[in-house]
């Protein structure tokens, strides 16, 4: 018959075994997510060559994502378009022994506005482990995302904006340090996340759906316009008969049958970047 000692002995190597395994399965999990990273890297860096010529390409991309727009002002927009590099870093890229949730974002304005400074904003966020006693006396231990203040000049029409409503604007984020809520911007932690782990991840996605959307639009406009000219000619008569020659009439169905085609565009290109830049090309 097995003792009491022997069977709380027993569960006592159980419950090591199981914090082993969790180590283990928090380090696969870790170099998994270098080995994505250092894979993304890669494609980041192709990507900027690319986007760097491409005027507003970031400022696109933020009004683009619906989440974003929780965390500026009207007012912010207009600076946000000076919005030229957008920039991640993640430290364990450099250092394997930096936590996984460690990063840094730049931002890099280009301004030509005598209300705004050209800058580049290194903002940079830690996870910081902390823990709670409760009334039982056992400790949880959390991670919260924690920050420090980046140098950053305001828009210089800012400058007499009561705090309450500073602290509202986009460019507040810049200040948050995740430790005087009350404070602070909103949130900044779930902003800092979505920039990391949405937005910059996803940036070809929303800037080719903002073209797919404007695309459309000029495509549906073009449709009405033609439409509309065709009803116009249609209504018309001939003074010589009222009738339509054969030749009218044979030009009339080819402009028909470009208008019925022409919604078959907006179809093609909702299946993405390709279709889109096939669709450019012949325009």
């Amino acid at each position: 018959m097995i003792s009491r000692e022997q069977v709380q002995d027993q569960k006592i190597r159980s419950l090591k075994g199981l914090y082993e395994c969790e180590d283990l399965m928090e380090k696969c999990e870790k170099e998994t997510e270098i080995f994505r990273l250092k894979n993304l890297t890669t494609f980041f860096q192709k990507r900027l060559r690319y986007i760097s010529d491409i005027e507003k390409f970031w400022y696109t991309v933020l009004t683009q994502n619906e989440d974003f727009e929780e965390y500026i002002r009207p007012e912010d927009s207009k600076y946000l378009e000076y919005l030229k590099r957008l920039h991640i870093n993640w430290d364990v890229l450099n250092n394997p022994q930096s936590d996984i949730g460690d990063f840094s974002i730049e931002f890099e304005f280009v301004s030509n506005d005598n209300n705004f400074k050209s800058q580049i904003i290194k903002k940079i966020f830690k996870v910081e482990k902390t823990s709670k006693i409760h009334n039982n006396n056992s400790k949880l231990e959390t991670s919260i995302l924690t920050s420090v203040l980046a140098k950053f000049d305001w828009p210089k029409d800012y400058n007499d904006l009561p705090p309450q409503i500073k602290k509202l604007s986009f460019f507040s984020f810049f200040d948050w340090t995740g430790k005087n809520e009350e404070n602070e911007f909103k949130s900044g932690d779930d902003l800092a996340r979505l920039f990391s782990e949405d937005i910059y991840l996803n940036a070809i996605k929303y800037y080719v759906d903002a073209q797919k959307d404007s695309l459309q639009d000029e495509i549906i406009n073009d449709s009405e316009s033609e439409l509309e000219l065709d009803a116009n000619e249609s209504s018309g008569f001939d003074f010589n008969g009222g009738n339509e020659t054969d030749t009218e009439i044979e030009n009339n169905d080819i402009h028909q049958t470009h208008i019925n085609k022409r919604p078959r565009d907006v179809i093609e290109v909702s299946h993405g970047l390709t279709k889109y830049v096939k669709l450019q090309k012949t325009k």
